[in-house]
């Protein structure tokens, strides 16, 4: 028997044991000495009542094995801490019980049936069943040798029910026919074998209904049975099976091996509470919606809409083929033949390329053959611009921000750095300065890597070439067509020597070669012959080693490499872009058309129905040699005089720039007189003359005129024109504010655009108890000022200006000494808000269905009274 802790109660009371000790208690006593014998948690022992909490909020536990209540059991907080699992099936459904009681009865007439007495009390209910009810027992038999035995179960109807009592019963001709279960459905059979009879204990679970709709709904969770595992939606339960019940089911799909999601007559919809849009739908019509109305497709009229903003883009492994065959001209593509090789190269031809893209179009490039275009061993004969077979050549910024690298397939390491002819480098340092001494010397960099298995063809030459260059230390540059795969497959074919710079070579597995880097740019070349079964990743690879030194230098040793190119054939013909370098890079910005894709850029070319040129000029000189006319440019000319290196379209007038559209600089201008037939500029004020003219004369004209942020209304300058007559009643104050709308450098940049920009505001709404006031404001106290009374040059700050009924208003951008920008106010007419004395006023002549109004300006001797209303002179 456990004893006290101790003899005193002092914060806890735990279950003890003896330590063997005598000791003296509080009284001078021999007793033996205890100590506490207690374990907290699930394999713990002894009991102990404890605080729990703190010192400053305590809650005291009682930990014990048992717990026997003879009477009430009071809980503010029930929380019971176990693992459970069920062995079989789970129903979840209109009711289920437990047998408490089971007897055979015969009633009136001579039929037997069952009275099927459930456990629970009237307060809680019996388990909710009704008559009709289709209810399942289904249990798993596990005799006492651990062997199971089977399912035991039963499928029935119930003949009548009191659940007030808590029984119902059941036709004891019910419990015929077997139970039917397989991949697809469960079921009774209509046969004489008989079934399991009801027993005390038995759990049932209602499944369906056979009058009642609204009981013939279940969700059926099911892990040892076929078809299994499943979560099973059911709808329409009227009968002793599911077949064709099942309207939704997680697992397995029926009918079917495979393990997903089934719907029948499904919908799938992607709701986002933030947008109150749909991301994405399905619905059971076969209609769909992606990306919230992206691409959409309608089953009614068998139509794909795609939207707008949606850009396909097709990858360098999106083409279904790329064709060749010599024409003889370079502007119509011939009608021959197309080859899935490049054929022979003919004097005076053209070599065409037809690329065929997945959406069944077509796209052309085409180069001229003016050598001779034999094979050779240097690698330089036949200079017929051959495509270049490599993704992202062509070293800019840009593409070291776009290459992908899936899968590690592609890589691209190192910084750009320039190279030649204007086209960017890889630059990777080749040695790296350590501290201490490194136990490991070298490494391997591999900065630039591709798995060309697409664009290549077996038992076939291809000439690899690139530009190198080092400096300080001559570091090597390896470069491999190397595979990974496990079943001997070679990219190269090793019985064809290679062609390195000119000179055969024995070719290795890995297709390595060697090269020595020299502080000038250096052009080599490998020739080598693909093996006739390539296996699923071809690697063109390059490798730097690098070293790790103590020796600190100036400058950092490096190695550079510019214009890779690989290409059909024996010989190395002039570098040229990748597909991937036009097509994919800024692919976001401009979704360009095939042929551009196609140009290699660096010359002018002629197609079927396009001109492709770097720079193009139209117009004359004249006897001083000056041009004028129209010049386009994609990199950039001088034609000497001012504002003429321009990249973009211009028009020129004796060799200056007076129209320039400069999309790089973002810089547009146009110098002389414009005429347009229609249309709207706003914001625009040049000299004393105005354009345009906004009437508000409703409410839907004030909010497409302002825009309320809070409770400011902010004029929208991309609508509003200089010149707001306001002419309706709006029914109170209404205030409106200006920029700068706050300190940051956007609002600043936003704000300072309105220097010298003249706003004004005339309020000819009608007066009613001078309620209609506009309420002028800033976004930031102290940039409203106006003039003083006398109209000198001095200004005093205002927070904000009211412009009442009948009265008008002109601001003026302007900007401080300190660079601080701010809005004068030149009031137009008298207000109890500006004091007394003589003020300037505008007058204004609008002319009759223009919108263009000519201002002049009087000086008016400011009268009182109310007669003097700024009037506006017809």
């Amino acid at each position: 028997m456990a004893r006290l802790l101790s003899t005193w109660f002092n914060g806890f009371v735990g279950s003890a044991r003896s330590t063997g000790n005598k000791v003296l208690n509080a009284f001078g006593k021999v007793v033996c000495e205890m100590q506490e014998y207690f374990a907290s948690d699930f394999m713990g022992h002894g009991w102990k009542i404890f605080n729990s909490g703190s010192e400053e909020t305590p809650e005291y536990t009682l930990e014990i094995d048992n717990v026997k209540v003879r009477k009430a059991f009071i809980a503010h907080e029930l929380i019971i801490d176990q693992v459970r699992a069920i062995c079989g099936s789970l129903g979840i459904s209109q009711a289920c019980g437990k047998v408490k009681e089971v007897s055979l009865r015969t009633d009136e007439h001579g039929n037997q049936y069952y009275l099927i007495k459930l456990e629970g009390e009237a307060t809680h209910g019996y388990g909710g069943f009704m008559k009709n009810d289709l209810i399942r027992c289904q249990r798993v038999e596990v005799g006492s040798d651990g062997v199971t035995k089977g399912i035991k179960g039963y499928w029935v109807k119930i003949e009548s029910a009191n659940m007030k009592e808590g029984w119902f019963t059941v036709m004891a001709s019910e419990f015929v026919g077997e139970i039917y279960q397989n991949d697809d459905t469960e079921k009774v059979l209509n046969n004489d074998v008989p079934m399991n009879l009801p027993a005390a204990g038995d759990e049932i679970v209602q499944y369906g209904n056979t009058t009642e709709t609204n009981r013939q709904n279940a969700i059926y969770l099911h892990a040892t049975e076929n078809g299994v595992p499943t979560i099973d939606l059911l709808n329409g339960v009227n009968s002793k099976s599911f077949s064709d019940k099942i309207v939704c089911s997680l697992g397995r799909i029926p009918n079917s091996e495979a393990f997903g999601l089934y719907m029948r007559k499904g919908t799938i919809v992607s709701f986002d509470d933030e947008t109150g849009k749909d991301n994405y739908i399905f619905d059971h019509d076969g209609y769909f919606d992606l990306g919230r109305g992206a691409i959409t497709y309608n089953p009614a009229t068998g139509v794909v809409t795609i939207g707008s903003d949606v850009v396909i883009k097709w990858g360098a492994n999106s083409k279904s083929n790329v064709t060749y065959q010599i024409g003889s001209s370079g502007v119509n593509a011939p009608t021959g033949t197309w080859l899935n090789s490049v054929p022979p190269s003919e004097v005076g031809k053209y070599l065409w390329t037809r690329t065929k893209w997945p959406d069944g179009t077509y796209s052309y490039s085409v180069s001229y053959m003016a050598k001779d275009g034999a094979p050779g061993k240097d690698g330089t004969d036949g200079e017929n611009m051959r495509p270049n077979l490599l993704d992202y050549t062509e070293f800019k910024q840009e593409t070291f921000d776009n290459v992908p690298n899936p899968d590690k397939t592609f890589a691209l390491e190192g910084t750009r750095a320039e190279g030649l002819n204007g086209h960017g480098a890889i630059k990777v340092e080749s040695e790296q300065t350590v501290n201490v001494e490194s136990p490991i010397k070298e490494i391997n960099v591999d900065f630039f890597q591709q798995n060309v298995k697409n664009q290549i063809a077996p038992s076939t030459w291809y000439t690899l070439s690139f530009y190198l260059l080092g400096t300080i230390v001559e570091r090597p540059v390896y470069t491999y067509l190397w595979t990974w795969d496990k079943n001997g497959l070679t990219m190269v074919d090793t019985t064809e020597k290679m062609i390195v710079d000119g000179k055969e070579q024995d070719t290795p597995i890995d297709g390595g070669v060697k090269f020595q880097s020299t502080v000038q740019w250096t052009r080599h070349t490998v020739t080598f012959k693909t093996s006739d079964n390539l296996p699923e990743t071809c690697l063109c690879l390059f490798r730097v080693v690098k070293k790790f030194t103590q020796q600190i230098h100036p400058i950092v040793p490096c190695v550079y490499v510019t214009e890779p190119k690989l290409e059909v054939g024996k010989a190395a013909s002039a570098w040229t872009r990748s597909d991937n370098d036009i097509a994919d890079i800024a692919i976001d910005k401009v979704n360009m058309p095939s042929w551009v894709r196609q140009w290699d850029g660096q010359t002018t070319e002629l197609g079927a129905d396009y001109v492709a040129a770097k720079n193009a000029a139209f117009g004359t000189k004249d006897a001083d040699g000056k041009f004028t006319g129209i010049a386009m440019s994609g990199e950039g000319f001088d034609l000497g005089g001012k504002d003429t290196n321009v990249v973009g379209l211009y028009g020129i007038s004796k060799n200056i720039c007076r129209v320039i559209i400069d999309p790089k600089n973002e810089k547009y201008a146009f110098h002389g007189n414009i005429f347009c037939e229609s249309g709207q500029v706003n914001g625009l004020l040049v000299g004393s003359y105005l354009k345009g003219l906004t009437q508000v004369t409703n409410e839907n004209e004030w909010n497409k005129a302002f825009e309320l942020k809070g409770s400011y209304y902010r004029p929208n300058f991309f609508v509003i024109n200089p010149i707001v007559v306001l002419s309706y009643e709006i029914g109170g104050t209404r205030k409106i504010s200006l920029p700068p709308y706050g300190n940051k450098p956007d609002d600043y940049a936003e704000s300072i655009a309105f220097l010298d920009y003249k706003f004004y505001i005339i309020n000819k709404m009608p007066q009613v108890l001078s309620q209609n006031i506009i309420d002028i404001k800033t976004g930031i106290p102290g940039a409203l000022y106006k003039k003083d009374s006398t109209m000198s040059s001095g200004k005093s700050s205002i927070s904000n200006y009211r412009l009442m009924t009948g009265k008008a208003v002109i601001l003026t951008g302007c900007i401080e000494g300190n660079g601080s920008f701010y809005w004068l106010v030149e009031e137009g007419s008298t207000s109890s808000d500006l004091g007394s004395g003589s003020i300037e006023k505008p007058s204004f002549t609008i002319k009759d269905n223009t919108n263009i109004g000519q201002m002049t300006w009087n000086k008016v001797p400011l009268a009182p009274g109310p007669s003097d209303n700024g009037t506006i002179k017809p």
